[in-house]
């Protein structure tokens, strides 16, 4: 069953007519002013996922995985040019 996603009937701007500049900040502002409860949902959620995303990034890579490989040859590189 597909739930409906459409809380009002108003119309709002996605940001202009080129697809490039499409972006979410009208719809945000749009719940802000609006729908301030489906607002503070909103920015909770997107405050928990940034800082466990964050906290993730924070973790130590083990020094045989390939990102740490890629990282310590770039910063070889500097202290070689440098």
């Amino acid at each position: 069953m597909q739930q409906s996603l459409v809380m009002c009937k108003l119309d709002i701007s996605r940001g202009g007519k080129d697809k490039s500049a499409f972006h979410t900040t009208n719809m945000i502002r749009h719940l802000k002013n609006k729908h301030p409860a489906q607002y503070s949902e909103f920015t909770a959620a997107t405050q928990a996922k940034t800082l466990e995303e964050t906290l993730k990034n924070k973790e130590k890579l083990p020094e045989d995985s390939e990102k740490a490989k890629q990282i310590t040859a770039k910063i070889a590189q500097i202290y070689r040019a440098g």
